[in-house]
């Protein structure tokens, strides 16, 4: 009678593991990728509403933003990091796009625009409730997002 004393783990055993290692692998990257889009969202929303309350401090004592220029975005510290020799009024958002602050409705007022925004950015930030800012159009397929202060009407 051979008395075999087997140890250790079988080959089946081994690829069981390896299949329940990889599954929740793939879960937490997809759960880091979905936390990470909503953190960007937060992070553009808080952006966009914080240049429409500087433009709109800046611009108290003026009658309209026809003379909205990058530079004085810049100076004022309206938008982080900003680059005070970007004269072309455009700088990069969270996914590399652009974005651009430009008077509008002949200097009634001023949209930020941001490009390259991803299709789950996009239909996060249409979903959350804003402030100061209002979504003018969006685009989930291009990533083109246009926002302008929101309009109060008086009761």
């Amino acid at each position: 009678m051979n008395n075999v004393n087997e140890s250790g783990r079988s080959m089946m055993e081994m690829l069981g593991v390896i299949a329940i290692i990889s599954v929740i692998t793939i879960g937490a990257i997809t759960a880091v990728g979905i936390a990470n889009a909503m953190y960007r969202a937060s992070m553009t929303q808080a952006e966009v509403e914080d240049i429409v309350r500087g433009v709109q401090d800046l611009y108290s004592w003026y009658p309209d933003y026809s003379r909205l220029t990058a530079n004085q975005i810049c100076q004022n510290d309206i938008l982080r990091d900003c680059d005070s020799s970007s004269s072309s009024g455009m700088w990069k958002n969270a996914w590399g796009g652009e974005i651009s602050v430009t008077s509008a409705n002949g200097g009634e007022s001023f949209n930020v625009t941001y490009t390259q925004v991803s299709k789950r950015a996009c239909t996060r930030l249409q979903s959350m409730s804003w402030v100061f800012a209002q979504i003018k159009s969006a685009n989930c397929e291009t990533g083109l997002m246009v926002f302008e202060p929101k309009q109060y009407t008086q009761e």
